[in-house]
């Protein structure tokens, strides 16, 4: 299951023209079922390409972790929130993988594209004020620990 292709082939296995990218292969569902790691190496590397300036990088995460931004209205102005999510699933049956406890992160280095230098950057809901850097439309923090869930407001 973890073997490459038996043979070479001059067949495209991806393609990829301006913003555009096609994969001729089952990819997905290969990695679903066998886990094959260079799979997903391909995909990463094809939306990077594709997306060089995204919305969020979020560095020194582990792969189960999860990261999302939402857009609030908020008081006048907007407020972009970052939801950090790492709650490792452990296999306790052949088919049965459960959370038992909330993961640990430490040191969550984390960059933000956003149209202007952030007014104030704080951990939600305790409203611990956060540093952060600003360059090239990037908003750059640190979020020191992480037990489970945090959030992080970002008043623009």
């Amino acid at each position: 299951m973890q073997t490459p292709v038996d043979r070479r082939t001059d067949e495209p296995v991806v393609v990829t023209r301006g913003r555009t990218a096609y994969i001729a292969n089952p990819f997905f569902s290969s990695y679903a079922s066998d886990g094959y790691g260079v799979y997903k190496q391909v995909v990463a590397a094809l939306i990077r390409n594709l997306l060089p300036n995204p919305v969020l990088v979020a560095k020194n995460l582990p792969s189960t972790a999860q990261v999302t931004v939402m857009e609030q209205q908020a008081g006048g102005g907007r407020r972009l929130v970052i939801h950090l999510l790492y709650y490792p699933l452990t296999r306790r049956a052949p088919n049965l993988d459960i959370i038992e406890e909330p993961g640990l992160l430490k040191d969550v280095e984390l960059q933000l594209r956003t149209p202007a230098r952030p007014r104030r950057v704080r951990l939600a809901p305790d409203g611990a004020d956060l540093s952060v850097r600003y360059a090239n439309g990037y908003a750059a923090l640190t979020v020191p620990f992480v037990e489970g869930h945090q959030a992080i407001a970002i008043e623009i």
